[in-house]
Parts: structure tokens; C-alpha cells; sequence
């Protein structure tokens, strides 16, 4: 459901069925909104509603300025000691052009979305 981009209906389902089952409902919240602020991401580029949803988690903000890690300064040797667990072969302008080439929309401008969402997210 998530995957399909229904937020709303799986939302409501983890709220239902969320605290049942045994395990950490943090933990389980935590989980929920990283997946849908990645699908949101990833699938919808819907820049200002990823920032709500990883609002909602325990995500390091730093973590999302490492989508432009190609426009920091510090070369990815420097940011690997600092970001451990990170996995530094993703950032924004991939996303974007795959999202160009899943929804078959070529004509999108990559450089206009990665402004637009660099004033959201940074």
C-alpha cells in the first residue's frame, strides 16, 4: 500500500494496528514515517511533506543535506568519518532522474527540483 503511494489508507492502518503485536511502538512510528518520507521522496517528490514526515522520526537532519553532498564543500573522505552509516552513492539529483525515467517525464527540469527542493530541505 505504501509502495503504491496510498499514504493516507496505510497511515490509518499502522494507527489501528500500530500498537498491537508486541514490539516498540516508537521504534514501529519511527520505521513507518522513515519508509513513507523515503516513498515520498523517491516516488512522489513531494519536498515539503518528506520534511513533516522525517520531522517525525528520529532521522539526523544532517543526513538529508547529504543528498547535495555534491554541493558541500567537504570532499566524501571527510563526510564518511563524521556519516557511518551512510550510504553516499544516493543523492538528489539520482532520485530525481529516476523518478524522470520510472514516470517516463524526461522533460522535467532536474536543476529546477533540486533548487526547489534544496529550500525546503536545507
Amino acid at each position: 500500500m505504501l509502495f503504491n503511494g496510498r499514504i493516507n489508507e496505510a497511515n490509518e492502518i499502522f494507527m489501528l494496528k500500530g500498537n498491537k503485536g508486541g514490539g516498540d511502538l516508537n521504534e514501529k512510528h519511527n520505521q513507518f514515517f522513515l519508509e513513507v518520507g523515503w516513498i515520498r521522496l523517491t516516488k512522489m517528490l513531494d519536498f515539503k511533506a518528506v520534511l513533516n514526515d522525517f520531522r517525525s522520526t528520529e532521522l539526523d537532519p544532517r543526513e538529508l543535506v547529504l543528498l547535495y553532498k555534491n554541493l558541500l564543500v567537504y570532499n566524501s573522505d571527510t563526510l564518511k568519518k563524521h556519516f557511518t552509516k551512510t550510504e553516499f552513492t544516493i543523492d538528489i539529483k539520482n532520485i530525481i532522474n529516476q523518478y524522470k525515467s520510472d514516470n517516463d517525464k524526461p522533460n522535467i527540469n532536474t536543476d529546477q527540483l533540486i533548487a526547489q527542493s534544496k529550500k525546503v530541505v536545507c
